[in-house]
């Protein structure tokens, strides 16, 4: 009996270890989800004083731009960031309220500052719209603004190196938790296999001793099984003949007892099966019913007489197709019917079922006939589907696509209206600016800077209107191609020279490399133009400084390749499978602070297949990008 107790205390010994482990766990636990609470806490904190710096720093940004270039686009940073300031610092006060030091910060030295810049901005532009620009340029370079704004960059540097502090101490302890609880998760398992281990080699000496106890217990049971069994031979020879008897006479009780239960089973199923099957055909969620030869109505179900408001007996044997159905679908009826009859089905017949009071409703009809053995239509079972709702959706459907359609040629009625008159106040500007710039030698460096904002902003704007006004001309299907005998090189030296300006003022090399210079290609120039002014233009506004944008032709057996390569920051996945679509923002941005519209290379891509030409771009993620175009050389 001492074996069983000892077994019994290691397994009692190994469940309160795994109890301990577990109490353990669920402290270390409980720990590890406070402190990534504060952990997350703390990284909220951060993030929080990061973005109010960037509001303030976009503010400040947006009204130097504005006084100096005069462009209210500047503005919008600057009232964007203005009306989410108040916000992040309420936010970061929240964040700060568990800590009184930090709260304290906040609200005695980094609030005030902010305040005080921001009264600082609006100063500033107050300045301007009351005195002019030049006042408002000389409040700016006192550098008031300059030294609050480092004021706050340094109180808000101070508020983040605590709480990153912070955040370290509090992911030492988080890593401290984890260490300490693989510990004891390993210790508690290791201590719980050796228990175990133990037990079940001690249950196996048990075994073993137990099975040689048996084994001397089987010996004395085959003796005296032997005597038993010889003395019960002798009464087992004398029952045989009375035992063979009676397991006849209950071998015939059993089968005649078999065969009454199959009956009594098989007529029970039978009911039911029938009753479901018709609970099936009645409430069926369409509607069924069959016809004689002579279209009266010899069956219907319950969920077709609920539509049609009758009841059975008003029906059956009574009413033929036509007393249930439309005065329009009459003659569908009359044509379909023959037909029917002599090839045994209809598939999807749309007509409308009239009901009790007059009104009517669609419905789908779908039937199979039924022959006698000569071959003779004796009957129909038809499916009827209440059509209403896909009726009700498809007017509503095509309410909708001709609303689309006016909506769309307004807007491109209105796009072609607004975007030629922008053009000539705008080609205005531009002439006025060149013309100014001539006379550079009475010009500051102030105001020529200023000219090249202007002249910049303007060619912006330029290429943002030609683009819209392809966007419409390319819905409207009004993009005419107008094809004759152009000289490669010529068109290429006129693309390098545009924007080879353009490229010097970031310090960006433009390369052109072409292979056939005696070549002519025949094909739309404006068109053509178009699709290399894009590609260039985006491969310079795409690229950092001191970096090369090259520009290649080539010429193979079927095709002219121009090829356009940069070492920009390259494409990701996702952003090569929105590349081509309008209005798309990819998450590279534009290195010198030019806009996007997202229009540009939707605009390549279909003028590029108006000439039968194609389009691909390789690249990787910090690899630069190559956009090739490929157009044929025979029509």
């Amino acid at each position: 009996m001492k074996t069983p107790h000892r077994v019994a205390n290691y397994l009692v010994v190994s469940i309160l270890l795994t109890l301990l482990s577990g109490a353990i766990k669920y402290y270390n636990v409980s720990e590890k989800k406070e402190t990534t609470y504060l952990l997350m806490h703390e990284q909220n904190i951060i993030r929080e004083s990061y973005s109010l710096l960037t509001s303030m720093l976009d503010a400040e940004t947006g009204q130097r731009g504005f006084i100096l270039t005069n462009d209210s686009a500047y503005l919008h940073p600057y009232q964007n960031s203005i009306a989410v300031v108040d916000q992040k610092l309420k936010a970061l006060t929240l964040l700060a309220s568990d800590n009184a030091s930090q709260r304290a910060l906040v609200n005695d030295k980094i609030a005030p500052v902010v305040n005080e810049k921001l009264e600082e901005l609006k100063r500033s532009l107050e300045i301007y719209a009351r005195e002019g620009q030049v006042p408002a340029t000389v409040f700016v370079k006192k550098g008031t603004g300059r030294l609050s704004m480092e004021h706050l960059r340094s109180l808000l540097e101070e508020f983040r190196q605590y709480h990153e502090a912070m955040l370290q101490k509090r992911d030492a302890r988080l890593r401290t938790i984890y260490v300490i609880n693989d510990t004891i998760h390993y210790i508690s398992f290791a201590l719980i296999c050796l228990v175990s281990g133990y037990a079940l080699y001690v249950l196996l000496q048990q075994s073993k001793r137990n099975n040689e106890l048996v084994a001397s217990l089987q010996d004395v049971n085959r003796t005296l099984e032997q005597k038993v069994q010889d003395r019960t031979l002798e009464l087992e020879r004398k029952t045989q003949q009375t035992e063979k008897l009676n397991q006849d006479l209950q071998d015939n009780f059993e089968e005649l007892q078999s065969f009454y239960d199959v009956l009594q089973t098989n007529s029970a199923s039978a009911e039911e099966a029938l009753l479901e099957i018709r609970d099936l055909y009645d409430n069926a969620p369409c509607g069924y019913h069959s016809v004689a030869p002579d279209t009266t109505i010899t069956r219907i179900n319950s969920t077709e007489l609920r539509w049609l408001g009758y009841t059975r007996e008003e029906v059956v044997g009574k009413l033929k197709v036509r007393d249930i159905i439309g005065e329009q679908s009459v003659g569908i009826f009359a044509e379909n019917f023959p037909r029917f009859v002599k090839e045994g089905h209809l598939n999807n017949l749309e007509f409308d079922m009239k009901r009790k009071d007059g009104t009517t409703f669609p419905a789908l009809l779908n039937s199979t006939a039924i022959y006698n053995t000569r071959g003779e239509f004796v009957s129909s079972r038809s499916i009827v589907v209440d059509n209403s709702e896909r009726k009700t959706l498809e007017q509503q459907l095509r309410d909708v696509n001709a609303r689309l359609l006016r909506l769309n040629e307004e807007k491109n009625h209105f796009l072609g209206i607004a975007t030629h008159d922008l053009k000539s106040p705008l080609n205005g500007v531009l002439g006025l600016v060149n013309l100014m710039k001539l006379q550079h030698s009475n010009l500051t460096p102030d105001q020529l800077q200023y000219l090249n904002l202007m002249e910049g902003s303007c060619v912006n704007m330029h290429m943002l209107i030609q683009n819209l006004l392809d966007v419409n001309r390319i819905e409207q299907g009004k993009n005419g191609i107008n094809k004759e005998y152009i000289a490669i090189n010529s068109l290429l030296k006129k693309q390098y020279h545009v924007f080879k300006q353009t490229a010097e003022k970031k310090n960006i090399s433009l390369i052109l490399e072409d292979h056939v210079p005696d070549f002519n290609i025949h094909t739309d120039p404006a068109m053509l133009s178009r699709i290399l002014e894009n590609l260039i233009s985006n491969a310079i506004k795409f690229s950092p400084a001191h970096k090369e944008v090259a520009i290649n032709v080539v010429r193979t057996e079927t095709h002219i390749r121009f090829e356009v390569l940069d070492q920009g920051p390259g494409l990701s996945a996702a952003d090569k499978q929105k590349l081509f679509g309008k209005f798309q923002r990819l998450s590279a941005r534009p290195t010198g602070g030019e806009t996007s519209s997202g229009l540009g290379l939707s605009i390549v891509k279909e003028l590029v297949l108006a000439l039968n030409g194609s389009i691909v771009v390789e690249s990787e993620e910090n690899g630069g990008a190559k956009f090739i175009v490929q157009l044929p050389l025979q029509e």
